[in-house]
């Protein structure tokens, strides 16, 4: 491993390290009552160019939707939108980082587990909206340059991150969010 794998190794222990002290698999927000990606917009991605950085949503654009979870917008119009049709906005693998669910493994030394998950995306830039059979999807990973890597790399960490996906929560709709 080179040294920034090993630097990166370690932020992200430190990052499992808060999370388990804050007793919360949600590690961007810390817990139930927080709001998924720190409270960035989620429909908000579908109207930025690639590399602008997310927008914050607000308290006062909440929705707590049907799968418990806490989501900000930063409009009326945005939550309208979220409302009418979810699944169009929610971030793949819960918005946890999807460079790490694809190649990140505990026998290299990272601890991720259904009950363990890895880092937290950047929503403020570790963002991309790809195509997938005909359908444009939020990927988060934990800093620009990761989902960099996972862009160029998408069929394959795509492929490696949903086999994983489903084989901790049985579907790619269930599972936890960041």
């Amino acid at each position: 491993m080179n040294i920034l794998g090993a630097t990166t190794m370690h932020l992200w222990w430190l990052v499992s390290l808060i999370v388990a002290v804050r007793g919360s698999i949600n590690s961007a927000g810390g817990g139930p009552d927080d709001p998924v990606l720190a409270g960035y917009d989620l429909v908000a991605y579908h109207s930025l160019r690639p590399y602008e950085d997310g927008v914050v949503g607000s308290a006062d654009y909440s929705h707590r939707h049907t799968d418990g979870y806490l989501y900000y917008f930063s409009s009326q119009e945005n939550l309208d939108l979220f409302r009418a049709n979810p699944s169009r906005y929610l971030p793949q693998y819960g918005g946890f980082c999807a460079w790490g669910m694809a190649w990140e493994y505990p026998e290299d030394g990272w601890p991720w587990a259904a009950d363990h998950m890895g880092p937290p995306c950047g929503p403020r830039d570790g963002w991309a909206l790809l195509e997938v059979d005909g359908e444009t999807r939020l990927y988060c990973s934990i800093w620009r340059s990761y989902q960099d890597d996972f862009n160029r790399k998408q069929v394959e960490g795509i492929r490696l991150a949903n086999k994983r996906w489903i084989e901790f929560y049985g579907s790619l709709d269930a599972g936890p969010k960041n």
